[in-house]
């Protein structure tokens, strides 16, 4: 006993001294003296007795510790309070912190107070750190505390929890411990987590996986986040070759930007709010469905012109009068041709040079990547009133803004990938992820989110949060197939390298708002509407959504506001959002306004989990920023539509599931 050192426990301290108080300085003569307080003495933490001298009598207990106990507070009503010896009394910032071995460590907490935050910060992450700084012997469990004679473990908080102390972590003071029991705390509104709760809710089996029968251990363990067709596929397939995994989703069904609207609308109607069809270029869906027995039919959504309804310069006419009524001035040529399929034609001649799906990325190309769209229409001889018109054809963003290499590629695509019809999976396009979904060979957590994530060596632990309660999940690989506007509030440590992080903040994605409105009739009909409705005003375009099948009197319109358009409604309080664009939609289409019935928005950009509808590219961004985005590091692999270099959308995710199963199985 002599020579080790005597920790004081937490509830035995006096609580009217500050727990982090400096040591009082001392003098030469002073470190030499007969108590055995000696050098090591100056490194003892604020608070805790001198060591004794060998064979020196031990004072009473109550003198070691500082002398009588002040009776304890009464017990908070319903909070939590401190274990045997120490109830009632505040657990010192110190130990809710990481102690003094977090000082020591710098994990930014200053004496007294929480862990510095780095600006613009979520809520949540403000104590981050010291969970990404716990250990190995943190692991599982093992919390860096304090350990000696007359130690007792404490797993409740102290009574700072039931008046919403956001310091509380538990008396026990591991910097990993207190990490995660504040990673817990989203809110005012969320009770805080002791580190019993929270190992309880750390081994629950919705938030650890168990080892399946057969596994090969821990390095065959994959953790997946985000269950778009990308996270879906790559899970479906580690699976099916006998890797354990587990399939994080932030939202609380399958399907990311794949998103089926059912409710609220009336007679068994739907309609799609994400990626509303495919095409017969998409080999691989087609694949998939055949695989899982879903039948497809021809989108009903067409843009023949004899079906397509114009509104340019405040007037309603089908697109087969163009030509006589010429708002636009435009030449005779260009007057026959209806604007939504005005963009192709002067982008065909370019895209025809394209050999090949991955041409556009090689450095012959790379001049157009320097352009914007508005410049190369100047340059293919488009006069000043068709690139008017075509303002709306910059889908997700503006002319100016969409790189002209961009353009080309997608105008490119339908060629080289051989499309001839598009094609809707009958039913509910969200009938393929939960198809996926269903037959995954591994555990699907939904409702559960990303919020940080740990390498060390060969090993990643993915730190995930739902609903109020945070654990880890630690693996062999982590597969990020979320878009990297999502991936913008994760940490990570240590952090990626620069031109990673570079594409995760700067990646365009097109910023898209729906409106979409159930009509007691289909009044539309009688006003020529058929599929498409094309315009000039920041509505965008109006489409019929209502399913061919279905037998309701009722329909189904749907508004796409795109580019500034989009931010513009998206920054409207939501109480003027609906009356303001039932007035524009009014303005195009007479009589909307009286028969809407159900009214429902949502956009995109937004939405916390996509930021943005699918991504794109600015002049330069290119060659500056394409070849950094799929490349692993280390463990950690990254999917997603945003990824590929051949393939365009779903079809995209569907290949870059396949990329990632490909790098997991080889490393």
């Amino acid at each position: 006993m002599g020579a080790g050192p005597q920790r004081g426990r937490v509830g035995d301290r006096d609580p009217g001294r500050p727990a982090q108080a400096a040591p009082r300085p001392r003098s030469g003569g002073e470190l030499g003296r007969a108590d055995g307080g000696g050098d090591a003495d100056r490194d003892r933490p604020p608070g805790h007795p001198p060591r004794l001298a060998p064979g020196s009598p031990r004072p009473p207990a109550r003198a070691r510790r500082g002398g009588p106990r002040p009776p304890p507070p009464a017990r908070a009503r319903g909070g939590a309070c401190g274990g045997a010896g120490g109830r009632g009394a505040p657990a010192p910032p110190c130990r809710l912190l990481g102690g003094h071995r977090a000082r020591r460590r710098g994990n930014g907490s200053r004496a007294g107070g929480p862990a510095r935050a780095r600006p613009g910060q979520r809520r949540r992450l403000r104590r981050l750190p010291s969970v990404l700084r716990g250990g190995d012997r943190a692991r599982d469990g093992r919390l860096r505390g304090t350990r000696g004679r007359g130690h007792h473990p404490r797993g409740r908080a102290g009574p700072g929890a039931a008046a919403g102390d956001p310091r509380d972590g538990g008396r026990r003071g591991g910097a990993r411990g207190a990490g995660l029991a504040e990673l817990s705390v989203t809110g005012p509104q969320v009770q805080s987590v002791s580190r019993r709760r929270f190992l309880a809710a750390a081994a629950a089996p919705l938030l650890v996986p168990r080892a399946r029968p057969g596994a090969a251990g821990p390095d065959r363990r994959v953790v997946v986040v985000g269950a778009g067709l990308a996270g879906l596929s790559a899970a479906y397939l580690l699976g099916e070759r006998g890797y354990e995994v587990t399939l994080v989703e932030a939202r609380d069904r399958p399907g990311g930007r794949i998103w089926t609207w059912r409710e609220p609308f009336k007679d068994g109607q739907w309609l799609e709010a994400g990626a509303p069809s495919s095409d017969d270029g998409s080999k691989r869906l087609l694949k998939w469905c055949q695989a899982f027995g879903l039948e497809l039919e021809a989108a009903p959504r067409t843009s023949a012109p004899s079906e397509v309804l114009l509104h340019l310069k405040g007037e309603t006419f089908p697109a087969r009068e163009l030509i006589l009524r010429n708002p636009y001035g435009l030449p005779l040529d260009l007057a026959k041709v209806p604007p939504h399929t005005l963009l192709a034609r002067y982008l065909a001649p370019v895209a025809a040079k394209l050999p090949d799906r991955r041409a556009w990325t090689r450095p012959e190309w790379a001049s157009y990547d320097g352009k914007s769209l508005a410049t190369l229409l100047r340059e293919v001889g488009a006069p000043s009133a068709a690139r008017a018109l075509l303002a709306q054809a910059a889908e997700g963003g503006s002319l100016a803004s969409t790189s002209a290499l961009w353009a080309i590629r997608g105008a490119a695509r339908p060629r080289l990938a051989g499309v001839t019809k598009s094609l809707t999976v009958k039913g509910g396009m969200d009938r393929l992820p939960q198809a996926f979904a269903a037959r995954i060979k591994g555990r699907i957590l939904q409702d559960t989110a990303l919020v940080a994530v740990r390498v060390r060596g060969e090993r990643v632990t993915a730190f995930v949060e739902s609903k109020g309660r945070a654990a880890p999940l630690e693996a062999r690989h982590l597969v990020l197939t979320a878009p990297f506007g999502a991936l913008q509030d994760v940490e990570f440590d240590p952090g990626l390298p620069a031109g990673k992080t570079r594409a995760i903040q700067e990646l365009p994605y097109a910023q898209v708002s729906h409106v979409y409105v159930q009509t007691r009739s289909r009044f539309y009909e009688r006003r020529g509407l058929q599929s498409l409705l094309w315009t000039d005003t920041p509505i965008g375009r109006v489409l019929v959504a209502t399913p061919p099948d279905s037998p309701s009197g009722r329909g189904l319109l749907q508004v796409s506001l795109q580019g500034e358009a989009a931010t513009e409604v998206d920054g409207m309080v939501e109480e003027k959002r609906i009356p303001y664009l039932l007035a524009l939609l009014e303005l195009v289409l007479q009589g909307a306004r009286e028969n809407a019935e159900t009214v429902r928005f949502h956009s995109w950009s937004l939405d916390p989990w996509a930021k943005g509808a699918w991504c794109r590219y600015s002049p330069g961004q290119v060659a500056a920023l394409h070849p950094l985005i799929a490349p692993p590091v280390g463990p950690l692999h990254f999917g997603g539509e945003h990824t590929s270099t051949v393939e365009a959308g779903l079809e995209a995710a569907l290949e870059s599931g396949e990329r990632v199963v490909a790098e997991v199985a080889g490393a």
